[in-house]
């Protein structure tokens, strides 16, 4: 019995350092993502599991573009174990899917291939006669289209891009001349292979007292197609400042708009700022219509993030071999990034420049810039700063054509009559008066 009880001891602090081990290590995997097949239409399930999961972050990929949680993808986490559920999985799914595991030490990723199998009957939705909205005599809005696809497809109603559910109730208001402003209908087929829709205003009825006489040319005009529908809405996020995030919603370096394909929009911000947060919008204009989608982004800002600041302000100085040397003292959290400039031009790194001598007269700048906030600071060269560094032809060359003049007789106040003409006079030196 007393062995038996060391053994287990002995085990346990085995654990206990592997534990150690692995929380100072990049991730990895005890268990790796592995080939699956599946029927279209049903649900799937990646699961992967870490030998030490705290403060990893995990990340889902298909076919290399990130994957967030809607109303079709599910992220799942107990433990060590990480999961994704697709559900119900489309014929777009097919591919390679990717998990990659982070924290501070590193990352690791594991892929696999998924492939979906689609029976042969199965077709997606199709509209064969398109739909029709038509106000009746008894002043109800009917609703007549024909669609078929396998599985049966789900049907969807909207009128004016507002779903309309069972049981809801619509006061009609119409106005005499124009049958139009009851409204636009939208027939929204889904099935597991895809969706289509179709849509149309009201038309009315043929009979004496309706909106309109009966005649063909007074019927309510073609459709122009259904509003835009967010087949993904905007979520909310919480997300650390400086790191990236990615909205699917004008495009700069910061803000780089793309098109995913399949009517999927994505807006990437890189870096977060302290100004990003808050509510975040996305509006799709159609011909029928519009819709938006709204969300709400909410930054956390470690303790320990600085706005920049110069502890020391900005020197340039011209050294004894007649080159500028930047001095300054910054300090902040994440390390800022500086960017230096002469005169308003950015001087960039890799960049050749004749800063020697008179070429290197002029304003210097030091930007000091982080996901905080930016600081800046700025020196000046002057004639006077580099006159010990000239000889006696550069110095002669300064004075004849870069000493700038100055008022022998300045302006002097005046008293003026309104309408009447007003001289304004100064008297004042040249480069050439001045050598």
């Amino acid at each position: 019995m007393p062995e038996q009880s060391t053994a287990s001891v002995a085990l346990r602090v085995v654990a206990m350092e592997e534990l150690h081990r692995y929380a100072r290590e990049a991730p990895s995997f005890a268990r790796a993502l592995t080939a699956l097949s599946a029927k279209v239409g049903t649900r799937v399930r990646f699961l992967v599991e870490l030998h030490f999961a705290r403060d990893v972050k995990v990340y889902w990929y298909h076919n290399e573009r990130e994957v967030f949680e809607d109303n079709r993808n599910k992220l799942l986490h107990e433990g060590n174990f990480f999961g994704l559920d697709v559900n119900p999985l489309i014929p777009a799914d097919e591919g390679t899917w990717r998990c990659m595991a982070e924290n501070r030490y590193g990352q690791t990723s594991c892929s696999a291939a998924l492939r979906v199998i689609v029976p042969k009957g199965y077709k997606p939705p199709v509209f064969l006669e398109e739909l029709v909205a038509i106000l009746t005599t008894e002043g109800t809005v009917s609703l007549e289209c024909k669609v078929v696809g396998v599985p049966t497809p789900v049907l969807k109603w909207f009128k004016d891009g507002v779903e309309i559910k069972a049981g809801d109730v619509f006061g009609l208001t119409a106005n005499a001349s124009d049958p139009t402003s009851l409204g636009t209908y939208t027939c929204e087929a889904v099935n597991c292979m895809g969706r289509v829709v179709s849509s149309s205003r009201v038309r009315v009825a043929s009979r004496e007292g309706s909106l309109l006489p009966t005649s063909s040319d007074a019927r309510s005009p073609s459709p122009m197609g259904p509003p835009p529908i967010f087949l993904q809405h905007l979520v909310d996020k919480k997300v650390k400042i400086g790191d990236k995030v990615d909205f699917f919603i004008q495009e700069s370096d910061k803000y780089r708009l793309r098109d995913e394909g399949g009517g999927r929009f994505s807006l990437h911000v890189i870096p977060l700022e302290l100004g990003d947060d808050g509510e975040w919008k996305a509006v799709v204009r159609g011909e029928g219509g519009y819709a938006s989608s709204a969300c709400q982004l909410t930054l956390t800002v470690p303790r320990n993030y600085r706005v920049p600041r110069f502890l020391e302000a900005l020197r340039a100085l011209l050294t004894e071999e007649g080159l500028v040397s930047f001095e300054c003292k910054v300090v902040g959290f994440p390390t800022p990034l500086l960017k230096w400039y002469k005169d308003g031009q950015e001087l960039k790194p890799g960049d050749v420049y004749q800063l020697s001598g008179t070429n290197s007269l002029g304003k210097y700048s030091c930007v000091a810039k982080n996901c905080m906030g930016e600081a800046s600071s700025s020196a000046e060269l002057t004639l006077e700063d580099i006159k010990s560094h000239l000889n006696e032809d550069e110095k002669e060359h300064l004075l004849a054509t870069n000493v700038p003049p100055r008022f022998i007789h300045g302006l002097l106040s005046l008293d003026g009559k309104i309408g009447q003409p007003l001289k304004l006079s100064v008297q004042g030196t040249s480069a050439k008066d001045l050598g």
